[in-house]
């Protein structure tokens, strides 16, 4: 993996107010509030009390990505599906097992004489109850009760229940493969913020360098134009090169702050605008690859590819679901139960089993069946061909992500030379002006072009370091 490193220091404040000054007096008490109120207002007693800066926190690459695994929302969803997922697993393996209930009822009837001759709607609920020495003119009393036990399991499907678990284990692998695809994705973008944060730093560190050395080359074109040994216009033409510089500083700063902010992001920060030092250095470690291997290696190993290879399984079990509401469902049932009432004799229960078959077989729907399996083929005819679509888009970022390092490690090459021949030509130039002997416009270009190649070199470098993390998150597995 292509590493790299910067140090940043970021200071924030926190202003805290003071507390108020409470005194105890009589009659001097409103000259002394006066006082007070005259010493805010005059500057001479402070209103608040000192501002503290915030601490700040230093961290590594490795660092920010432990700590944006930790804390990353997004992240974190991501590993509640797979957990989800799994839940389907359970609940799809135990539909085929069937389920047991513990039921009860009660009824309270109305008086004796619109109680008698019937069975009441709880002996009706159990038919059997009647075969149990119960006469069809029972008479019941005012409160009778009922309770048992009963149990059903499905015998034949037409695959269903089958299909469903595959379907479920499939999409615990799917969710897996998703997770490790949000997890490559989130390392790079830490990494990517990370890098881009070195260069800015060094971007800074060479722009203040630059605002430096047209403040020195002002301050002595200034005393040579107090005693007329330079015109006036150069010192115009110094004054707007380091306003110009002056304004790149200032959107680089800016810049570096955002992506500080992008970085406490993505670790899950509450507060984005929170002290974080960034310990490393850019550095240029060549890892060759073969172009061929890698883009094969991608299409075996993108976690995201996996998924969608694995959503086609998941649409393949989703026809054959559908397909079997054709067929007949076949289930079947057990049951104890009881029956209590005092019209039967005190403490008496009528006991009473149950053992029952059911067959069911749709013959008429409205062609609701045959249009569910006409649309879940058509998903997964859709599927199949995002899968394909995927494929090479996996393989396109492979090559680009391989291409980006060619060209950054080419345009380190020469810019590390330019940095060298830049500064030594702005080291003549300086030292010809100093003399007296120099043309302020080639000085001028002489320190542009050295700001510019160090800008051109360290953006290479972060480059470099960005698209090497690229190449493993195309293929798969970033570390």
């Amino acid at each position: 993996m292509v590493a790299g490193r910067l140090v940043r220091k970021a200071r924030g404040v926190e202003a805290t107010r003071g507390e108020g000054i409470r005194v105890r007096t009589r009659r001097p008490a409103r000259a002394i509030w006066l006082l007070v109120l005259g010493l805010i207002l005059g500057g001479g007693l402070p209103a608040s009390s000192a501002e503290e800066p915030r601490p700040t926190v230093s961290l590594t690459l490795k660092d920010i990505i432990r700590i944006a695994l930790e804390r990353n929302a997004g992240f974190r969803a991501a590993q509640l599906e797979v957990d989800a997922s799994e839940r389907g697993l359970d609940i799809a393996r135990g539909r085929r097992l069937g389920r047991a209930d513990l039921f009860g009822a009660y009824q309270y009837a109305g008086p004796d004489a619109e109680n008698r001759r019937r069975a009441g709607a709880l002996v009706g609920a159990m038919p059997l109850l009647r075969t149990g020495g119960m006469r069809p003119d029972q008479e019941f009393s005012h409160n009778t009760g009922a309770f048992g036990v009963r149990y059903r399991i499905p015998i034949y499907t037409g695959g269903r229940l089958a299909a469903d678990v595959e379907l479920n284990e499939l999409a615990t692998v799917f969710s897996r493969d998703r997770l490790q695809a949000t997890r490559d994705d989130l390392v790079f973008n830490a990494s990517s913020v990370y890098y881009t944060i070195l260069r800015f730093r060094e971007d800074i560190r060479a722009t203040e360098t630059s605002v430096r050395a047209l403040e020195e080359s002002r301050r002595v074109i200034e005393e040579r134009v107090a005693v007329g040994r330079e015109p006036k216009v150069t010192l115009l033409k110094i004054n707007a090169r380091l306003a110009a510089v002056q304004q790149d500083l200032i959107r680089v700063r800016n810049a570096f702050e955002r992506a500080h902010g992008a970085l406490n992001a993505l670790m899950g920060a509450e507060d984005i605008t929170a002290p974080v030092e960034v310990i490393g250095t850019l550095e240029y470690a060549p890892a060759p690859r073969i172009l061929p291997e890698s883009i094969a290696e991608g299409l075996e190993r993108n976690p995201e590819l996996r998924a969608r290879r694995r959503a086609v399984e998941i649409q393949e079990r989703r026809v054959r679901i559908a397909f079997a509401e054709r067929l007949p469902d076949v289930s079947l049932g057990a049951a104890v139960q009881g029956l209590a009432s005092e019209g039967l004799g005190t403490n008496t229960l009528v006991p009473d089993a149950t053992v029952d078959v059911r067959v069911s077989l749709p013959i008429f729907d409205g062609k609701v069946i045959r249009s569910r399996v006409e649309q879940e083929r058509a998903r997964l005819e859709r599927a199949r061909a995002e899968v394909e679509q995927l494929k090479r888009e996996v393989a396109l970022e492979v090559e680009t992500a391989y291409l980006n390092i060619v060209s950054a490690e080419e345009r380190i090459g020469a810019t590390r030379a330019a940095i060298e021949e830049a500064r030594e030509a702005r080291r003549i130039e300086q030292l010809k002006q100093e003399l007296g002997r120099g043309i302020i416009e080639d000085l001028l270009l002489a320190q542009a072009a050295e700001l510019e190649a160090e800008e051109n070199y360290f953006s290479a470098l972060a480059d470099y370091n960005i698209a090497g993390v690229a190449l493993e998150k195309a293929i798969g597995g970033v570390e």
